[in-house]
């Protein structure tokens, strides 16, 4: 049976595969209607349309607009021209309408949609149905208005004015209004040149404007000014939705007009004024019409996908405009394809489904995609019968081939009409295989002819090259099979879920059921390996790849990179290193023993080689690779670990061809989108090959073969032998490491200072090889050097042949020095173990924190000689007779840090006291003596100075208990005699000057020579002559108070005398009397409570002084109450200054006026003058002007 027969309907018949706008001829419409398969989900859509169309025509809405979406091919541009036809009553085929036509081959199903398209058929309708690109002139597409200059254009061609010029359209509408246009069409015709009719000619407005269109208008009585057809058109859109409506409302009759537009999607793109403009045209229009005008729309994208690509605008308004949303899918498109084409006879049917019955297993086992994506095979006998001669996977994959072929690999303009759709591919395949028989199928690769017609330069001038192709076209055939091999890879380029790997390309070319599938794969294979040497195609990490010459060219220049081979070491490295162990911790050391291995890939290093062991990857790349011979000397090196990988080099060509790309990349710079989206493509398979040798790597890495010193490692999984080698090279490399038995932390560093010395013992034990070690090492440094520091001790024993740790090497020194093995200094300062100065966690910090400044030596024994005087003046000085800690440096501490220093802080108090208190020499003596012991912070040179000073401290003592010195600063009784007798010794000069007695002068003479003597044993007889001082004293300065009070008494009444013989009133009087009778008590009180004669007769002078400053008081109070007032003629009063000084009498002294307190007279003319100087002084204050009298105190 040969396929043609096969078919239900003449598989050569005329079949419109893609509806093209504006085919409307009567037998195109009927074929159109009546091959249209409406499926399961076209009549859901139907059903959708027609019931929002019918708000329309029974009220008003405002959402009517239709947004189609689909794939290229999908029929969605077929769906909006069946609509055309149903919503336009005008439309008739066969008598029929095409509502009608539709209902009579029962092509919708439901009711409801049935009765609702009858009402939109019902109502007359103009329905304008185009392709937006199509329309759009080339000089308004730049235009923001530019969707609405084409839906103004054909609005105005659908009624029969031109679309070429809006002013013209706009002379023949107001024609038309005012009845004039038949009879302008008439004169037009008789005046243009051609004489030809105005739908004709009226394209040639530039040219007659003058001679025949303006004449014509003349001549028909038009009123209006001639328009300037070559002026810009203004018109917003609102006034464009207004003459919509204005038409609708004259046609009257529930009139609709219906806008169709074809690809609007693909018009809008990614401008957001025309999506703008589409959003105000469909508002205006359902604000002008009230659902009277719809606007459909076709589009590859969903509305909200469209809007979303427009970002930074809200276009809600338009979403809620195009309320009714249909999208079409690619199940839809094989139905129909099924249904309308391959609709196979009764006979052929069952034959077919008997066939697959038959052969199943042998059928469906042909098709293997090598993918993880599974793409349709035949699922029943059924299926098979209603596809063959095609196979199911092939109605999704051609889908996918033409949205890329129309995205990538297309001229864009006949594909962007619908020049090609699924339909047409198909039919054109099955009529070239309609003489063959049913064993036929029809590979994959033959749909290319159906798209050859309309592929771009760039990628049929690469086909059209291969052809010509001595090596890919040896026998210069029409189509050679590697040929067809490079078309199927342009078909596929760019449908990113199709794997393009051997078993898929191979599944592409089966063009028979019994296709012999290995031997297919084996000629892909050999064309593919042509086609790549050739340059026409490039096996990459997503299979191969179709080139065209811009990536051929880029091909070539990224083979042209030079690679060395250290530069593949490294990315190996990279993934190798990051996927294995480096480090390797033995059992039960703890995270403190972390060995780290220097990393090398052949020959090359990766990272720093700061480490002492050494781990070694051996490459395909490397003359060693698989040579046993030399792995094993390789690893014979105590401290190497030799990886060798399996010779499969193919994880290398993926990183050498990455780092090819990674180099062009880095040297090119895309001069447009076209270069950009190249590069971008080479970058993405740079990122693939890195993946793919990473994967590839590490499955090499688990076959590895692992050696040291020079023995392979046995094991199962790499894992182990990597564990097991890197043991055996770090147990070979660090031998001493063994001595270390049990490792340690901070805390227990720490431990060492708080603990009993037991309870380090367990420790101590266990790692006493460990402590030798490093004991040792000190001893040999300080061969070289005089302090060895913990930083040095500490590196040493990081490294070969002990690898301890620092903290382990930490704690073990100061375990050495706990156990008193060494001493430790930190910046030249001796520390001790139980140093009082530092804490125990100070002490531990000194190890953990410190080590650059801490310094080591071996302790040195103290001879005993030394132990014994220093046990010996330890007692005898300073009084201690036991130490709780017998060690060298604990004597030390407990007498340094303690004793002597409590010693001299106590001696330093007393020294600071009275410089008069005895024993302040020996104080000072045994300062300096102590203080030179404290300054002594090494422990052997300690009980050294002891030795050289033990005669000045025994000395020294002797003196201090001579004199009783600690004695006496131990008793404050005797402290305060001593304290009394220095008072008394101080009042007695205080008061020298006033004292006449013979007996007190040698008293003090005797009690001052006691104080000056030094000596504390002297301090009774300090307290008897303070016993004699007080009762001698006691009796000159009673007698003397007595005397000085008398005297400020009658200070005291000479003052009040003279207040109240004053001329004063007596609320001044009281006040003058009360401040002064208080200060002269005042003094009177500090007289009674002078201790010394100097203070007491002190108070003297200051009770004359007060009298003195109250007369001047006085004389102010006076003076003021001699001041008259005077009246002015203009009746003011001011105060008139007294007529002279005011008197007041004066109390005054014989001393006054002598200044001495005695006279020198040796004759009679001796007294004369000191009589005559008085007179003189008394009569000038008499004469003064302002003395009353004077009352003189002798």
């Amino acid at each position: 049976m040969k396929i043609q027969d096969i078919f239900e309907k003449d598989i050569t018949r005329d079949i419109q595969g893609v509806i093209k706008v504006g085919q409307d001829d009567v037998q195109t419409i009927k074929q159109d209607l009546d091959e249209y398969v409406v499926t399961s989900e076209l009549q859901r859509y139907f059903a959708d349309f027609f019931d929002a169309y019918q708000k329309g025509i029974n009220g008003t809405t405002d959402k009517m607009g239709v947004w189609i979406s689909g794939f290229f091919g999908s029929g969605k541009s077929h769906f909006l021209k069946i609509l055309s036809y149903l919503l336009n009553s005008k439309v008739q085929v066969d008598g029929m309408s095409a509502v009608e036509f539709f209902k009579q081959q029962n092509k919708v199903a439901d009711p409801m949609t049935i009765a609702n398209m009858d009402l939109a058929a019902s109502v007359p309708s103009d329905v304008i149905l185009f392709n937006i690109d199509s329309e759009s002139k080339s000089g308004n597409k730049s235009s923001e208005n530019a969707i609405r200059n084409v839906f103004l254009q054909v609005f105005n061609k659908m009624q029969g004015f031109t679309d070429k010029n809006f002013w013209l359209a706009d002379m023949e509408q107001m024609l038309v209004a005012d009845g004039l246009y038949d009879d302008f069409k008439a004169a037009y015709k008789e005046l243009n040149p051609k004489h030809d009719d105005w739908e004709k000619g009226r394209d040639r407005y530039a040219f007659e404007e003058k001679i025949a269109i303006e004449p014509a208008l003349k001549q028909v009585g038009y009123q209006y000014d001639m328009p300037n057809f070559h002026a810009d058109y203004e018109l917003n859109i609102k006034d464009f939705a207004e003459r919509v409506a204005t038409y609708i409302n004259a046609k009257g009759d529930n009139h609709h007009v219906v806008f169709l537009v074809d690809e609007v999607g693909q018009f809008i793109g990614d401008d957001i004024k025309r999506m703008l403009n589409l959003q105000t045209i469909v508002e205006e229009l359902g604000v002008a019409t009230g659902g009277k005008a719809w606007v459909m729309v076709t589009s590859q994208q969903a509305i909200d996908e469209v809007t979303t690509n427009l970002s930074g605008t809200d276009f809600s308004k338009i979403q809620g405009r195009f309320d009714t949303k249909i999208s079409m899918s690619s199940a839809d498109v094989a139905e129909v394809i099924k249904k309308r084409l391959l609709a196979k006879t009764n006979d052929a049917a069952g034959f077919l489904e008997g066939d697959f019955e038959n052969n199943k297993q042998a059928i469906l086992n042909k098709f293997n995609f090598g993918s993880e994506r599974k793409w349709r095979k035949y699922k029943s006998a059924q299926d098979y019968a209603d596809v063959y001669p095609f196979v199911p996977y092939q109605f999704e994959l051609l889908q996918s081939v033409l949205t890329a072929v129309r995205e990538h690999g297309s001229d864009g303009k006949h594909l962007s009409e619908g020049e090609r759709s699924m339909l047409a591919i198909f039919k054109e395949s099955a009529e070239k295989v309609g003489e063959d028989d049913t064993s036929t199928l029809i590979p994959f690769s033959s749909f290319y002819d159906g798209l050859e017609g309309f592929i771009d330069h760039e990628h049929r001038i690469v086909i059209s090259n291969a052809e010509k192709n001595e090596a890919v076209n040896p026998n210069e055939e029409k189509n050679p099979f590697a040929l067809r091999v490079l078309q199927t890879l342009f078909m596929v380029k760019h449908v990113d879920s199709f794997e393009k790997n051997i078993d898929g390309i191979t599944t592409l070319l089966i063009s028979s059921n019994d296709e012999d599938v290995i031997e297919l794969r084996k000629r892909v294979e050999d064309a593919l390996n042509v086609l790549i040497k050739q340059g026409f195609v490039e096996k990459t990490t997503k299979g191969y790849e179709f080139l065209t010459n811009t990536e051929q060219d880029i091909k070539r220049q990224i083979d042209k990179q030079m690679v060395n081979d250290s530069d593949v070491d490294k990315s190996l490295g990279d993934f190798l290193f990051a996927e294995m162990a480096t480090t390797f911790t033995p059992d039960g050391m703890g995270k403190n023993y972390n060995f780290k291995f220097n990393t090398f890939v052949d020959e090359y290093l990766q990272g720093s080689n700061r480490n002492a062991l050494n781990m070694k990857v051996i490459t395909p790349l490397n003359d060693m690779n698989n040579v046993d011979v030399k792995l094993e000397m390789e690893s014979t090196e105590s401290n190497t670990l030799v990886i060798d990988l399996p010779n499969n080099a193919e994880y290398i060509d993926e990183l050498r061809q990455a780092i090819r790309i990674a180099q062009y990349l880095s040297r090119s710079s895309s001069l447009d989108s076209k270069a950009s989206q190249l590069i971008s493509v080479q970058s993405e398979e740079r990122k693939s090959l890195m993946d793919a040798a990473k994967k590839h790597a590490l499955d090499a890495l688990s076959e590895a073969r692992v050696f040291v010193n020079g023995n392979q490692i046995e094991g199962s999984v790499i894992k182990t032998r990597l564990e097991s080698g890197m043991k055996n090279v770090v147990g070979n490399t660090f031998r001493k490491l063994n001595d270390l038995v049990q490792t340690h932390t901070d805390r227990d560093i720490v431990s060492l200072f708080a603990s009993d010395d037991d309870m380090v013992l367990d420790a101590a034990d266990v790692n006493q090889n460990a402590l030798e070690d490093v004991k040792n090492k000190i001893s040999k440094e300080l061969t070289k050097n005089p302090k060895v520091s913990l930083e040095t001790i500490i590196s040493q024993f990081q490294a070969i042949p002990y690898g301890f740790s620092p903290i382990d090497t930490q704690w073990l020194v100061a375990k050495l020095f706990v156990d008193g093995k060494i001493d430790i200094e930190s910046d030249g300062e001796k520390i001790l173990v139980k140093d009082e100065h530092y804490s125990n966690k100070q002490k531990a910090d000194l190890f953990l924190k410190n080590q650059k400044r801490l310094a080591l030596t071996i302790k040195q024994d103290i001879p005993m000689k030394q132990r014994k005087t220093l046990k010996n003046l330890a007692k005898e000085v300073f009084g201690k007779r036991a130490f709780q800690d017998e060690t060298d440096d604990g004597m030390v501490l407990e007498l340094r840090d303690a004793t002597i220093k409590y010693e001299y802080d106590r001696l330093s108090d007393y020294e600071g006291r009275d410089s008069k208190f005895p024993g302040h020499v020996e104080l000072q003596k045994g300062i300096q003596l102590l203080k030179r012991l404290l300054g002594v912070k090494d422990t052997a040179e300690f009980y050294a100075q002891m030795s050289s000073m033990e005669e000045e401290l025994l000395d020294w003592h002797e003196a201090m208990e001579d004199k009783d010195v600690k004695d006496f600063y131990g008793n404050k009784s005797s402290q305060a005699i001593w304290e009394q007798g220095i008072k008394n010794v101080d009042i007695y000069h205080r008061s020298e000057g006033f004292i006449t007695n013979v007996e007190l002068n040698e008293l003090v003479d005797n009690l001052e020579s006691l104080i000056k003597s030094g000596t504390a044993k002297k301090v009774q007889d300090v307290k008897a002559k303070n016993e004699e001082f007080s009762n001698l004293f006691n009796s000159v300065l009673d007698d003397e108070q007595q005397r000085v009070i008398l005297r400020v008494q009658d200070y005291q009444e000479r003052g009040e005398t003279l207040i109240s013989e004053t001329d004063l009133s007596d609320s001044t009087k009281s006040l003058l009397t009360s401040d002064y009778i208080s200060e002269m008590e005042n003094i009177r009180s500090q007289a009674t409570e002078a201790v010394d004669l100097e203070t007491l007769n002190g108070k003297l002078p200051l009770a004359s002084s007060k009298l003195n400053q109250l007369m001047a008081k006085v004389q102010s109070e006076v003076a003021k109450r001699q001041v008259l007032p005077v009246t002015h003629e203009d009746g003011d009063e001011v105060q008139s200054k007294p007529a002279g000084p005011v008197k007041i009498p004066r109390f005054e002294s014989l001393r006054d006026y002598t200044g001495a307190t005695s006279w020198h007279i040796t004759s009679e003319s001796d007294l004369d003058v000191q009589l005559a100087e008085l007179k003189q002084r008394i009569l000038a204050q008499l004469n003064d002007g302002k003395t009353s009298f004077i009352d003189l105190n002798i």
